[in-house]
Formats: C-alpha cells, sequence, structure tokens
C-alpha cells in the first residue's frame, strides 16, 4: 500500500510539475509575441527550437538512460551524469557564441543571451530529470515553482523596458535559479570530473537515444524552415501559433513519460507480462490527456485568441484540429516508446523514429508548397496517425520476446 501510494504521490507531482514548466515556457512565448514584431517572435522561435534540440540531447544520452538503470540516491552515476551535463552545456555554449557573431538583428541578441544562458538551462534539465529518475518527483516540481518565481519577478522589469531580450533573459535566469535547486537537492555540484565515466559502458544506448530524439525533434524543427521556405512567414506564424496552443499538453504529457518509465523499467525486469498492459493503458490516456488540455483552445472567442498570439490567432486557429490530431498520434506513439526504451530496444525506436520523422518533412514540405500551413498541418497529421499502429506492433513485438526470455517460476 505505501508503494502504491508513493507512485501515485510522484505520478501527482510529475504532473504538477510539468504544468509549471509548460506555463514558463508559454508564459515566455505569449510575452513577447503580445508585445513584439513578427520577426522578433521567429527569432525567438529559432532559438527555442535550438533548446528544445538540446535537452532532447540531455533526455536521450544522460537523464532516460540514469532512469532505466534502477538509480540510487547519491551513487556515482548522478555525480558523473550532472558533469556530463555540464560539459555539453559549456561546448554547446562556444559553439552559440560563434553563431551568434555571424548573425545580426534580432537572432543574434537572442543567440548571445542564449549563449550565456545555456550551461544553467541544460544541467536544470538534467538535474530535474535526474531527481524524477530517483522517484523525488515532489523536488522536480519545487525546482520549476522557484524557476516561474523568479521569471515572473524578472520579466515586470522586461516589460516595464519593453525589451524581449530581456524577457528572454528573464526566462533564462528563472532557469538557472532552478538548476542550482536541482544540484543542491541532489547534493552534486556543477563540476567536470567525471563526465567521461558517465558514458562508460552507456555509449551505445546513450547514442542511440540521443539521436532518436534528434530524429523526432530535430525534424520537427527542420520542417519549420521548410514551412517557411515553400509557403512563407505567414504559414510558419499559423504552424508556430497552433503548436503553442498544444505546448502545454505536450509538456504534462512528457511529465507522464518521465515519471512512468522508470517503473516500466521495473516491469521490463519483471519479465511477468505487466509491461504491455501499463503501456497499452498509457496509449490511450496520453491521447486523452492531450484532448483535454488542447480542445478548449478551440472554443476560444476570437478577441480572446488575438490577446495570446495577436495578429497569428486566425491563422492559428484554423490549422489547429489538425496539429491537435497530430499531437494525440504523437502521445500515443510517446507511450510506446517508453515501452520500448523500458526494454533497453534502441533499434527499432530509431528505426521508427528517422523513418516517421523524414515521412513527415517530405510529405508536409510538399503538401506546403500546395496549401500552405493547412496542407502541412493535414499531412502531419495523416501521417502521425498512420505511424501508431507500426509502433504498436514493434513494442508488441518486443515484449513477446521479452516474456519469453523472462527466466521461469
Amino acid at each position: 500500500m505505501v508503494g502504491l501510494l508513493s507512485r501515485r504521490k510522484n505520478l501527482v507531482y510529475g504532473v504538477l510539475d510539468q504544468g509549471v514548466f509548460s506555463l514558463v515556457n508559454l508564459g515566455l512565448n505569449i510575452a513577447v509575441a503580445a508585445t513584439s514584431s513578427t520577426e522578433t517572435f521567429g527569432a525567438l522561435g529559432l532559438v527555442l527550437a535550438l533548446y528544445l534540440l538540446e535537452t532532447g540531447l540531455v533526455y536521450g544520452g544522460i537523464v532516460e538512460p540514469y532512469s532505466v538503470s534502477a538509480p540510487v540516491k547519491g551513487d556515482d552515476a548522478t555525480r558523473h551524469a550532472v558533469a556530463a551535463s555540464v560539459v555539453l552545456g559549456l561546448v554547446l555554449a562556444v559553439v552559440h557564441l560563434l553563431v551568434a557573431a555571424v548573425a545580426s538583428g534580432t537572432l543574434a541578441a537572442f543567440l548571445l543571451a542564449y549563449a550565456l544562458a545555456t550551461p544553467g538551462l541544460l544541467v536544470q534539465s538534467s538535474a530535474r530529470g535526474l531527481l524524477v529518475g530517483l522517484g523525488r518527483t515532489r523536488l522536480a516540481f519545487q525546482s520549476n515553482l522557484v524557476w516561474a518565481a523568479v521569471q515572473v519577478g524578472f520579466s515586470v522589469v522586461a516589460l516595464q523596458a519593453g525589451s524581449s531580450t530581456g524577457i528572454f533573459l528573464a526566462w533564462a535566469a528563472g532557469g538557472w535559479a532552478s538548476a542550482a535547486y536541482c544540484l543542491w537537492c541532489l547534493r552534486a555540484g556543477p563540476h567536470v570530473v567525471g563526465w567521461r565515466s558517465w558514458f562508460r559502458g552507456r555509449t551505445r544506448v546513450a547514442a542511440s537515444w540521443a539521436g532518436d530524439y534528434l530524429a523526432q525533434h530535430g525534424m520537427a524543427q527542420v520542417l519549420v524552415f521548410a514551412l517557411g521556405g515553400v509557403a512563407g512567414l505567414g504559414a510558419v506564424s499559423s504552424y508556430r501559433g497552433a503548436l503553442q496552443l498544444t505546448g502545454p499538453a505536450t509538456v504534462v504529457v512528457g511529465g507522464l513519460r518521465q515519471v512512468i518509465l522508470p517503473g516500466a523499467a521495473r516491469r521490463a525486469r519483471a519479465g511477468d507480462g505487466s509491461l504491455e498492459r501499463a503501456i497499452t493503458a498509457a496509449a490511450v490516456a496520453f491521447p486523452a490527456v492531450t484532448l483535454v488540455l488542447v480542445a478548449p483552445f478551440l472554443l476560444l472567442p476570437p478577441d480572446a485568441g488575438a490577446a495570446m498570439l495577436g495578429e497569428s490567432w486566425a491563422g492559428a486557429r484554423a490549422v489547429l484540429p489538425w496539429i491537435l490530431l497530430m499531437r494525440m498520434a504523437n502521445t500515443a506513439v510517446t507511450a510506446l516508446s517508453v515501452g520500448l526504451r523500458a526494454t533497453h530496444d534502441y533499434r527499432a525506436t530509431l528505426l521508427l523514429r528517422v523513418a516517421g520523422g523524414v515521412s513527415m518533412l517530405v510529405s508536409a514540405t510538399i503538401a506546403a508548397a500546395w496549401w500552405g500551413a493547412m496542407g502541412a498541418s493535414v499531412a502531419l497529421a495523416i501521417v502521425a496517425v498512420i505511424l501508431v499502429p507500426l509502433w504498436r506492433v514493434s513494442f508488441v513485438r518486443q515484449a513477446a520476446r521479452l516474456g519469453r526470455d523472462a527466466p521461469g517460476p
């Protein structure tokens, strides 16, 4: 009974944690969109695309291998994982500085600000994920409250100054504060000693799962550039606007995914058939959560929508039903990918992710050339729905193999 209550508490705090994180990021986007030009909002979108890609590297290469390895509070793996995230953050910060030096205008300003923020943001993402992997979701939730409090305080100053870069820096300052809180909870300092030890024995899994994230999120970011190239900035504005409205649901599902992964790994090690039942339930629950959280945006009055997204609202509202369908299918895949990760399957995961990402990119780009943001959104939804049964077949096959290999009573 105690174990059941503990798991339920972790699940609740995991949802709350992701809910606050979603609001933190949504607040940044809305504040910039409502007070800045289309070009400024686009520049912010490019920088946030980098952030999503790089946190994907952190999760695939560090957080999820840690979560499935039955970590112990305070062991060397925790310190080494933190060290690996520090090194990754420093290396990427240098890359961002170099790119900012050759960029211009608002994009250069955002890139410079992001370069300064990168180490803290990536350490926060890693350390928060390690807390969740240790089952300390209440502390992860508290770390995002710290982020929100610091961000709100500095954002008030930035809004009064009318500075979009200042709004971004307020968000980044919250991330640094949250990172410090997470490291304090882990009793791990931000050092670089031991980062190589993290990859010892984990290189293959870390590289594959990081590649999985890049295939999933990298293709989505390339699509933004392709959409702009074939359909113009108006199409990009509509597409990104709709994505912002589904963002809270996506982040909440991501929190549920992160929380259930350690439990799925335990079920996989038990080999008692419970993994398939749990993942099947999640593959139904995740799309339902997405529908409940996003559908209310379809009912927003035009004035309320315009207050959130400005000139982007009309186009975003038109494509939102298709983006919602795509997100629901993607969350079903998210649940199935947890099952494959729990069984330490990386080949099928990477193959499906790359094939799906390429299919989405090609079909959406072609459709966008003919029908703009609407064409891209319809194509994305159709391909996403087709991919669900393919992931299901792969997971069921792997779960069956796990059952055959499990030791007898």
